[in-house]
């Protein structure tokens, strides 16, 4: 048989098998969401709360998709959301990245996902209407992240706060992940899956559950 014959054949079993396995881990960990609560305000620092909205059906309640930041500005917007959601975006020039960098006041904003700096300001201004500071959950990790960004982040008002870390922690805010921590968002294993995704069930958090470490091979 024709070697690339043989190659396309084995993509497409991989590619069959994928999809198999995505689509079931859809099905688990959307059985572990409370669907009957209001959706809610996921603030995070990196791109995992659209992934988080994506996998599990619902609206985009927060304008931080497709996009990141320091944990420790984060922090920042998390102690004062009503100041920076509402706060004019200037766009930088910037050499570095290929994507629109923003800034508002002292807080630089990384579009990543975005083409254009129209595009852009229009979903973080459209999206942080939808923000309810009464239904938020932040997501982020300890990279960078200082005492003073920790406290600022404990102190603020959410439902519940994950800092993910590399470090053991019995701070209840704390979430060690044991494979991937210097990318737990988009590093991907051979079934397409982030870290994240292996070790936490996001579902069970959001829903208020007091277990929601991913049990091994539940998916």
């Amino acid at each position: 048989m024709n070697i690339s014959i043989i190659k396309r054949n084995v993509k497409n079993l991989i590619l069959k098998l994928t999809a198999k396995k995505k689509e079931k881990y859809l099905e688990f960990i959307r059985s572990c969401y409370d669907y009957s609560k209001a959706t809610p305000t996921i603030l995070c620092s990196t791109c995992i709360g659209g992934m988080i909205y994506h996998n599990l059906g619902l609206q985009f309640m927060s304008p931080t998709i497709n996009l990141w930041c320091d944990a420790e500005d984060l922090s920042k917007i998390a102690e004062n959301p009503d100041k920076y959601l509402s706060g004019p975006i200037e766009f930088e020039e910037n050499d570095e990245f290929d994507y629109p960098v923003g800034r508002i006041y002292d807080v630089p904003i990384y579009f990543t996902h975005y083409k254009t700096r129209e595009e852009a300001a229009q979903k973080w201004q459209e999206r942080s209407k939808r923000f309810n500071a009464d239904n938020l959950y932040i997501i982020t990790d300890d990279n960078g992240l200082t005492d003073e960004g920790r406290q600022r982040l404990i102190d603020s008002k959410h439902k519940r706060l994950i800092i993910f870390t590399d470090k053991e922690t019995k701070d209840e805010y704390g979430f060690k992940v044991e494979k991937g921590y210097s990318n737990p968002y988009s590093v991907r294993d051979i079934w397409g899956f982030a870290p994240f995704e292996r070790e936490f069930n996001y579902a069970a958090w959001l829903s208020d559950k007091d277990n929601y470490r991913m049990a091994r091979n539940k998916w």
